[in-house]
């Protein structure tokens, strides 16, 4: 995934990137699983929707707190 994500430099599986609403969005990558982190939920739907076109089928559960 590139779109302006950068790769956390002491954990590889860690991504990063400053979005157009100045927050932050953080993709954690283990095995299966994937955590988007944002306080936008704009910005964690705009991630969402971007894996979805890259791969077939992805699963969400959304988290509160």
């Amino acid at each position: 995934m590139t779109h302006g994500f950068k790769k956390c430099p002491c954990n590889k599986c860690v991504l990063v990137k400053c979005m157009e609403s100045r927050e932050y969005a953080i993709v954690i990558l283990y095995v299966d699983d994937i955590l988007i982190m944002s306080a936008s939920r704009n910005d964690r739907e705009w991630v969402k929707d971007l894996l979805e076109n890259k791969y077939e089928k992805i699963s969400v559960v959304e988290g509160t707190g």
